[in-house]
């Protein structure tokens, strides 16, 4: 009877039970089944405002999906002010996250400024989704790389920059010296720390076996992670990684993970690939 073969197929509540032609109808009604990332197990590292973006779109798909940040935006207020004054006589204005323009568009607001104070100043961004962030307050980027990486942005900039110009570099305490030292050869470089990258309290146990995959968005985080849970499935190849940028693929390499990496260097990339 049905009682048994409830309890034979170990349902439990809540269990919604059809009968009868409507039980035809299943290749029609059972869609969630057929979405891409159908019951797939996925944990997600970024902040806390990018988790929620990435999360949506996954879940969207079908996928299962955890939340561990591994880092946490804290802003560093006030090391913007000095800079202000003058901000209208850099040539160039280089910024390598979406986190460092809306931190630091925001600090221009609050003292009283717009978009205007970077008078004539070509604006750089690292990828497109510091680029997308920049077109929220009204900013063009000048100047993208095709590749989506500071070493990318430096390469871009070598050909363009003179001994003559003036470089503001608003950047993260925690930011790879690389393009700083690279723009520092060429030209005036003034560097002022936005906001640091800290790492939030994480759960005991913490282990990629667990999931289907793990979702990266910076090399911060896939440094994080690396140092707070067990990594040994992404390595063996049992656990899928997935990264967004050329640096975040690069953290991710050298501890001996194989990830497959967005070409577009973007939350909505990411999910795609």
């Amino acid at each position: 009877g049905l009682s048994e073969a409830v309890k034979k197929a170990g349902l439990t509540s809540p269990a919604v039970i059809i009968v009868g032609e409507t039980v035809a109808l299943g290749d029609r009604l059972n869609f969630l089944e057929k979405l891409p990332l159908w019951n797939k197990k996925i944990l997600v590292t970024s902040d806390r405002k990018k988790n929620g973006t990435i999360s949506r779109l996954l879940e969207a798909c079908g996928a299962r999906v955890s939340s561990v940040p591994m880092t946490e935006i804290m802003p560093m207020r006030g090391n913007l002010d000095a800079f202000l004054p003058s901000l209208g006589s850099y040539n160039y204005v280089v910024f390598t996250s979406g986190n460092t323009v809306e931190l630091f568009m925001q600090e221009l607001f609050e003292n009283g400024g717009d978009a205007r104070r970077l008078g004539s100043a070509k604006i750089c961004a690292v990828g497109p989704s510091t680029r997308k962030k920049l077109m929220e307050y009204g900013l063009r980027a000048d100047i993208v790389p095709p590749v989506h990486s500071g070493e990318g942005l430096l390469e871009q900039l070598r050909g363009q920059l003179k001994k003559s110009d003036r470089v503001l570099l608003p950047q993260s305490m925690k930011a790879k010296v690389n393009l700083e030292k690279g723009l520092k050869e060429i030209c005036h470089v003034d560097k002022v720390i936005i906001y640091d990258a800290v790492l939030p309290a994480v759960p005991d146990g913490l282990t990629a076996e667990n999931f289907d995959a793990v979702v990266y968005t910076s090399s911060l985080a896939a440094e994080n992670f690396s140092a707070t849970a067990d990594i040994s499935a992404l390595k063996e190849g049992k656990t899928m990684a997935f990264s967004m940028g050329a640096s975040t693929s690069a953290a991710l390499i050298a501890q001996g993970i194989e990830p497959l990496e967005s070409e577009d260097s973007t939350v909505e990339e990411l999910v795609e690939t």
